[in-house]
C-alpha cells in the first residue's frame, strides 16, 4: 500500500466532505483555493473560480446586491458571518447555498477569507413545503369558519395550529446551537489543517464532537415529536450525568468565548423523570448565561457556576453567572414567550419560556430566577415524589 503524506491525507479528507472549502485573498480579491466538490454541485470548474467577481456573477440576480453588500461590509469590518443565497449552476438552474465565512485580519485590515459552502436546497424545499402546508391549513380553517359559524370550533383549530407552530419554533431554537457548534468545529479543523497542526488525535476529536452535535439534533426531533403525547413512562436517571452531558454539548462555544464553568455536584443524585427534557432546559439556561456573559463581561472573566444538591425530598440545580444580573424592570418577564433582550436576529425569546414549560408542566417542578451579588441565578427545584407520576 502506497504511503501518503499527512498533507495529502487531510486534503483528501477535507475534499471528500459535503462542505466545500474555499479561500480568497481579500487584498487582491483572488481565490487561492476552492474545493473540487464545487464542480459537482454547481457545474463550474475549479479553474473558473479566479476572483470574487466570479462568485458575484454566479449569485442569482435577485439575491446578488443584498448578499454582496452584506458580505463585503462584514468582511471589511473583520466580522465572521454567514449568508444564505441562491447560486446559479452552469446549466442555468438554481442551488441554495449557505456560506460560512471566517475573516483573517492582518494589522488593521482584512487579509484573507476562509469559508465553507453548504448545499441547503433540501432545507429550503422543506421550508417552502411547510409554508404551503400552513397556507393550506389556514385556508381550510377559514372555510370551516365560514361554513359552520361555530366559534368553539374555530377556537379549537386555532389552538391546535398555535401548538404546532410553537413546536416548530422550539425545534428551530434547539437546532441553532448545534449548527453553530458544528460550524465552529469545522472551521477550527480547517484552520489547524492549513497551519499544519491537524493530526490523527484532532481528527478523532473532530469526529467525536461532530457526532455529538448531530446526535443532539436528532434527539431533539425525537424529544419534541413526543413532547405533547400523554402516557410516557418516566425513568430513573442520574442528574449529575445529565448536567455533564449538557455541558459537553456546549463545550465548543464555551471554549471559544473563554467561559469558565465551575461545578459543585453531589454524587449519584438520581430522580425519576425525563433526562432529555431536563437537558434541554439546562442547555437553554446555560445558553442564556453565555449570552449575558458575552454581552456584559468582555473585559473580565466569564464564569458560570452550577450547583447540584438535595434538600429534603427535593433535588435543586442552580446555575449562576457573573454577568451583573437582570434589570429589575424586566426580571419578572424573562419566562414569557417571545420576550428577549437580544437583537431580533440573535434571540427568539423562546429559550427560557421553553425551559419553564418543560420543568413545570412536564416535570412538575419549579424554575425561578433571582439576582445575586455576582449575577443571575436560575434555580430548578424538582420534587422526587411528583416525578413518579405517569403522564
Amino acid at each position: 500500500m502506497s504511503k501518503v503524506s499527512d498533507d495529502e491525507f487531510y486534503k483528501t479528507l477535507l475534499e471528500s466532505t459535503l462542505a466545500i472549502p474555499w479561500r480568497i485573498n481579500w487584498k487582491t480579491k483572488e481565490f487561492t483555493y476552492i474545493g473540487p466538490q464545487i464542480e459537482g454541485l454547481l457545474g463550474w470548474s475549479v479553474s473558473s473560480w479566479k476572483t470574487a467577481q466570479d462568485w458575484i456573477d454566479r449569485i442569482h440576480p435577485d439575491d446578488r446586491e443584498h448578499t454582496v453588500s452584506y458580505c463585503v461590509r462584514l468582511s471589511d469590518e473583520g466580522v465572521d458571518h454567514e449568508a444564505d443565497y441562491r447560486a446559479l449552476k452552469s446549466d442555468g438552474s438554481i442551488v441554495w447555498i449557505r456560506d460560512v465565512v471566517h475573516v483573517l485580519r492582518g494589522g488593521d485590515s482584512t487579509s484573507e477569507l476562509i469559508g465553507f459552502m453548504f448545499d441547503i436546497s433540501e432545507r429550503k424545499k422543506l421550508e417552502n413545503e411547510l409554508v404551503e402546508l400552513t397556507t393550506s391549513l389556514e385556508k381550510k380553517v377559514e372555510e370551516e369558519v365560514e361554513k359552520n359559524r361555530q366559534q368553539q370550533f374555530v377556537l379549537m383549530h386555532q389552538s391546535r395550529y398555535a401548538q404546532m407552530g410553537e413546536m416548530f419554533s422550539m425545534i428551530a431554537h434547539q437546532w441553532r446551537q448545534p449548527l453553530n457548534n458544528l460550524s465552529i468545529i469545522i472551521q477550527g479543523a480547517f484552520l489547524k489543517y492549513k497551519v499544519g497542526r491537524f493530526n490523527d488525535e484532532l481528527m478523532l476529536k473532530l469526529s467525536h464532537d461532530s457526532k455529538n452535535q448531530i446526535m443532539q439534533m436528532s434527539q431533539t426531533i425525537d424529544d419534541f415529536r413526543d413532547f405533547f403525547k400523554p402516557n410516557r413512562d418516566p425513568k430513573v436517571f442520574i442528574v449529575n450525568a445529565s448536567i455533564l452531558h449538557a455541558m459537553t454539548l456546549l463545550k465548543p462555544i464555551f471554549e471559544q468565548e473563554l467561559i469558565i464553568v465551575e461545578t459543585q455536584l453531589e454524587d449519584n443524585v438520581s430522580i425519576k423523570g425525563f433526562s432529555n427534557e431536563l437537558e434541554q432546559a439546562l442547555i437553554n439556561i446555560l445558553n442564556n448565561a453565555k449570552d449575558a456573559l458575552i454581552e456584559n463581561n468582555s473585559n473580565k472573566k466569564k464564569i458560570i457556576s452550577i450547583v447540584l444538591k438535595k434538600e429534603k425530598d427535593n433535588v435543586v440545580i442552580s446555575v449562576e453567572d457573573n454577568a451583573g444580573g437582570i434589570a429589575d424592570n424586566i426580571i419578572d418577564n424573562v419566562f414569557e414567550p417571545y420576550f428577549s433582550t437580544k437583537k431580533e436576529k440573535d434571540g427568539t425569546g423562546l429559550g427560557l419560556y421553553m425551559s419553564k414549560n418543560i420543568i413545570e408542566e412536564h416535570c412538575h417542578g419549579r424554575l425561578s430566577v433571582e439576582n445575586s451579588s455576582r449575577g443571575a441565578i436560575f434555580k430548578i427545584v424538582l420534587k422526587e415524589e411528583s416525578l413518579s407520576i405517569i403522564y
